[in-house]
Parts: C-alpha cells; structure tokens; sequence
C-alpha cells in the first residue's frame, strides 16, 4: 500500500530520488522504513525525515514508523 502510493505521500521531489525498500520491527525501536536513496540526494532525505514519517503515519491513519535508515545506491539509468 505505501509503494502503491509512494509519489503522493512524498511528493515528486522526494519520489524521484527515494523508494520504499522493506519495514523492519524492532522491539526496542519500533517499526523502522528502509529508504532506498539515490546517490547525492542523502542530505535532502536526511532534512525530510520527520516529514516523511508524520505523512506515512497520516496516511495510514494510525503510529505505524518511528524512524527511517537510509540506504545509498547508484543510478544507473541517465
């Protein structure tokens, strides 16, 4: 549901340099999203987390992430 919807609950800027790799839960940390991140765009992401996070949880209705790894890889399509 959340790759389904990823462009409208990022919006286009953040929708061409991230995708949704996995959720991972964490007794101690909770629920944490695996963001894949397009090389170069790491600092953008990292000034986004909150918001990223509070509109997932808007989205879904209900306190489902807590944090967000980032996770680099390198476009290859030009």
């Amino acid at each position: 549901e959340t790759l389904d919807n990823w462009k409208y609950i990022v919006g286009n800027e953040l929708f061409r340099v991230c995708y949704p790799r996995s959720f991972k839960n964490s007794k101690l940390n909770g629920i944490c999203l695996n963001l894949m991140v397009k090389r170069g765009n790491e600092v953008d992401l990292e000034y986004s987390r909150k918001i990223i996070i509070k509109k997932i949880n808007c989205f879904l209705g209900y306190e489902f992430v807590n944090k967000i790894k980032l996770i680099n890889y390198i476009d290859t399509k030009k």
